[in-house]
């Protein structure tokens, strides 16, 4: 489901239509003889689920498909601007070029900016190249050598930054990348270093004057970050800036307690969202999905715990329980019972984590 309660089918399935299975088998020549005998056929069509020709190619890396897309006449003029617009008619807060983005591609990445080149710039008539939220993603996966060949088409990756309430910057995203990147950002990057932590990184962060906070209400600090992250990754990043507390006063306290939970079951239903939507319609697959991520989602939310204040207000016991109700309504039962034990509250007659 959508933010709108939209159902979003899978990008591809074994039962995708005719031109779907073409572009995702990235058969430009397939496509071509489709354009002979189905009617105002290009590349600015959608599948029967609401996804755009270029989001399935960018999906599937297909990019005979997407050159074939951006060069065919008469076509070739609004293809490329389509890659900053909805890659599914049902999520339009989701572009093409963000959802190519989070596949951390590198090669097809390479390629794509390679054969754009300063053409980039059509991505966002009014802006010009690509969105904060597209170069923040890439700066969470590319090299340091990649950031300077796109730099010079005109995507600066060092300077990117967010626009409140958010205030992101590249290094909140550099963090889950590597130490050669955060080096490569120091060097050349002129914005200050307030950032999440993640493994090595936090030695890193320290040597430079970054300061680590997982307490109070902000979302924002490091070990919210980690929290709603849910990679593998992120584990390593929230045992590195939750250590188990040695006094009742570095124990997490109740109110960043709950808004904890709360983002830790919101980053769960994002990726269950986002990348539950790309698995193909194989129901034991997208169980093991589904269980691979609760299992990582109590392992952190007992972390948590281990680390947090005894204490309980009566605010925390309203987060709690909504984060509760939450992980119910997305039939994580197993994730729901730990986080109720938090409430000290009873499970509703009909509650029963087994069943899920």
């Amino acid at each position: 489901m959508n933010e709108n309660n939209t159902p979003v089918y899978p990008i591809t399935s074994d039962e995708s239509d005719v031109i779907t299975g073409t572009i995702r088998d990235d058969c430009p020549e397939c496509f071509m003889w489709l354009r002979k005998v189905i009617p105002d056929l290009d590349g600015t069509g959608v599948n029967e689920y609401g996804w755009s020709f270029l989001a399935i190619a960018g999906h599937h890396a297909s990019f005979r498909m997407l050159n074939y897309f951006f060069t065919m006449s008469p076509y070739h003029e609004p293809c490329i601007p389509l890659l900053s617009r909805a890659a599914n008619v049902a999520r339009p807060t989701m572009t093409t070029m963000r959802m190519i983005t989070d596949q951390h591609n590198v090669e097809f990445l390479r390629a794509l900016f390679g054969f754009l080149g300063p053409r980039v710039r059509e991505l966002n008539p009014n802006t010009g190249k690509l969105t904060r939220e597209e170069k923040l993603c890439l700066c969470a996966f590319v090299t340091p050598t990649f950031a300077e060949q796109i730099e010079k088409i005109g995507v600066t990756l060092h300077e990117t930054r967010d626009v409140l309430p958010f205030n992101r910057n590249a290094y909140h995203a550099a963090v889950l990348n590597s130490i050669e990147f955060l080096d490569y950002l120091y060097a050349k990057s002129s914005l200050p270093i307030s950032v999440p932590d993640s493994g090595d990184s936090v030695l890193w962060l320290e040597e430079h004057g970054a300061k680590q906070d997982c307490k109070g209400w902000s979302r924002l600090t490091a070990a919210h970050i980690a929290v709603r992250l849910t990679s593998e990754e992120s584990e390593k990043m929230l045992e590195a800036v939750i250590p188990a507390p040695t006094s009742d006063s570095e124990a997490i306290d109740s109110s960043a307690l709950g808004t904890m939970l709360r983002a830790l079951v919101e980053g769960l239903r994002e990726t269950i969202q986002d990348e539950g939507a790309h698995i193909n319609t194989n129901k034991q697959e997208y169980v093991t999905f589904k269980q691979m991520h609760e299992e990582r989602a109590i392992r952190k939310c007992k972390l948590i715990l281990d680390a947090a204040s005894t204490a309980h207000d009566l605010s925390s016991r309203f987060a709690n329980l909504e984060a509760r109700d939450m992980a119910v309504s997305l039939e994580f039962g197993r994730l729901a019972e730990v986080i109720r034990s938090t409430s000290g509250t009873q499970s509703s007659p009909n509650f029963n984590p087994q069943s899920w």
